[in-house]
């Protein structure tokens, strides 16, 4: 687990989160898993391993029947920020996020934290990870 602390509105003020992060075994060049969003769990942060060198495309879609639009978050292994993404550039994968061809600079875990951009729902999340 990972405890959270947002600035919320006016100093002083602040929203504190625990969030579950759940590992990923990637045993095959492509891992695909499966979570939900709603109102009570507005997020799902994951993690892998990656070695430097390789790249790595990430994809989170809404399941065809719900009104998902996920919004994808992208961190190293120190918890810095390298990418975030609401629509995929694919317009095929509708309200998809995705980020794509990272080049993984060096060995580590890193997390994605998936979020509701809008609505609620379930969506499967595939890492493509090539050495």
């Amino acid at each position: 687990y990972e405890i959270h602390l947002n600035h919320v509105l006016s100093p002083g003020s602040y929203q504190i989160t625990l969030v579950n992060i759940i590992p990923i075994p990637l045993d095959t060049p492509e891992t695909i898993v499966w979570g939900n969003l709603s109102e009570a769990i507005p997020q799902n942060m994951w993690s892998f391993e990656a070695q430097a060198g390789s790249t790595t495309t990430i994809s989170a879609q809404p399941f065809l029947s719900t009104p998902l639009d996920p919004f994808m978050l992208f961190f190293d292994r120190n918890y810095d920020l390298i990418a975030r993404n609401d629509d995929a550039e694919n317009r095929s994968l509708g309200n998809s996020a995705q980020i794509t061809a990272y080049e993984v600079p060096i060995n580590g875990i890193y997390y994605v934290d998936v979020l509701r951009f809008d609505g609620a729902g379930y969506y499967s999340m595939t890492i493509n990870l090539e050495e």
